[in-house]
């Protein structure tokens, strides 16, 4: 209780924030679950995601994880909602326990994989298919027939900074960090930072200076 009245004290603008989210959260829960979507044990909602499930198709999202699509909900602001969308019946997506989504967009033909604890940044996109095939006479057919699909993969604890793009047959490691803008094709090493268009590796994790020595300074 004490925690709840200092950030009221400290932060009013998230009065409003958590009372809709207490009051409408279980509504938005239900409505997940009514489109076929697993959701386990203490999911917070802030906001309505869009869920575009394919039949047959899976979508997972664990115990104690935050969505957040009301554009409020972020101090960045969102452009949408958390969109969670399968194109295939066999496809998944497995969003682990503990991940917070901010306006994020998955979508799936074949598997994107979300480790525990990630933290996917506001706007982000992670997609494992090109969506429309590369050849002019075939791009505007409906079919993933000719479109390129490889799974995508996060390990536990990665960082997605804002408006990222994470593309097909991408498997970033364990506590890695992905810059805000990034366009990532490819394997981003565990504890790395990588950043740019393309994406690279500028730095490490395990280099960055630990808090302790930040609050020293």
């Amino acid at each position: 209780m004490r925690e709840v009245i200092r950030l009221s004290s400290e932060a009013p603008f998230n009065v409003p924030l958590h009372a809709r989210r207490i009051i409408f959260g279980p509504v938005h829960c239900l409505s997940c679950r009514l489109a076929g979507v697993r959701v386990g044990k203490g999911v917070r909602f802030f906001g309505a995601p869009i869920v575009r499930r394919w039949r047959g198709s899976t979508i997972t999202i664990g115990a104690g994880c935050e969505l957040r699509s009301s554009p409020r909900s972020n101090v960045l602001g969102l452009a949408h909602p958390v969109v969670l969308s399968t194109m295939t019946s066999n496809a998944r997506i497995d969003i682990a326990e503990r991940c917070g989504l901010s306006g994020a967009t998955l979508c799936a033909a074949d598997r994107i994989s979300i480790g525990p604890g990630c933290i996917i940044g506001a706007d982000a996109l992670i997609t494992d298919n090109d969506h429309h095939a590369l050849a002019p006479a075939s791009r505007r057919r409906n079919s993933l027939e000719s479109v390129s699909v490889s799974p995508v993969s996060l390990g536990a604890n990665v960082f997605v900074g804002a408006k990222a793009i994470i593309l097909k047959g991408s498997s970033i490691g364990e506590g890695a960090v992905i810059g805000a803008g990034a366009v990532v094709s490819g394997d981003v090493p565990a504890n790395s930072i990588a950043a740019g268009n393309p994406a690279r590796v500028v730095a490490s994790v395990l280099d960055a200076p630990s808090e302790s020595a930040t609050t020293a300074r």
